[in-house]
């Protein structure tokens, strides 16, 4: 991702993300947000409509949104 936007990324300690994040947006970010669903599928007959974010990274339109939010206001 950090690659396709231009610019450098790098690892944060758990104490630098809490000051970035806060402490409930810092364990959301270290959580793995991939999810194979079975219950969902299996009882509700769930299937996934959309393609995972690492699939969706270079999308023109998510390069706007990215642009967008480091522009200031």
């Amino acid at each position: 991702m950090a690659r396709d936007l231009g610019c450098e990324a790098r690892g944060v300690s758990p104490e630098e993300a809490n000051d970035v994040w806060g402490e409930f947006g810092a364990l959301i970010k270290a959580s793995s947000s991939r999810s194979r669903s079975p219950r969902a599928r299996d009882e509700l007959g769930w299937t996934a409509e959309r393609t995972d974010m690492l699939a969706m990274i270079g999308e023109p339109r998510l390069r706007v949104l990215a642009e967008s939010a480091q522009s200031p206001n």
